[in-house]
């Protein structure tokens, strides 16, 4: 029999982007949002092109080296990619699928990142931890964590 691993209640937040891979961690009380770790790592040798994955390895090494130094391995993930349409195509779906499964993330949705940001409509105020992200970064990894907090 497997051992069953305890779940956190930690959600991480992954953006990927044909210019970047985003890791976010978000801790949320009552009155506001914590922005408890946010990493960008740029992609510079064209692992994402029109959201094919060209190189999925690097960006399963960026989620690992975020999850491992956070100490997040048994969290909740939400992985959005970098389009405007609310669906992605089955083809594009199955290869963010594959990164979820090799890593491995607890990957509970798999989104765009324009559909978590509409998920910030009812937003609670957010702490001083966001400024270091722009307004629009900071809305995407904010409905990252919303959309997976209602999945839970």
């Amino acid at each position: 029999m497997w051992p069953l691993h305890a779940i956190s209640e930690a959600i991480v937040g992954i953006d990927i982007h044909s210019s970047y891979i985003r890791c976010s961690w978000i801790q949320e009380t009552t009155s506001q949002y914590n922005l408890k770790a946010c990493t960008q790592q740029p992609l510079l040798h064209y692992e994402v092109i029109d959201l094919v994955l060209y190189n999925s390895s690097h960006i399963k090494q960026c989620i690992i080296k975020f999850l491992h130094q956070h100490q997040l391995r048994n969290a909740y993930a939400v992985l959005a990619c970098d389009t405007i349409q609310h669906s992605l195509p089955r083809e594009i779906l199955m290869q963010y699928q594959l990164v979820a499964l090799c890593v491995p993330l607890n990957c509970i949705m798999i989104t765009s990142c324009a559909t978590a940001k509409k998920a910030t409509e009812n937003l609670l105020p957010l702490s001083p931890s966001f400024n270091t992200l722009k307004k629009h970064e900071a809305l995407e990894v904010i409905g990252l964590h919303i959309l997976g907090k209602s999945l839970l």
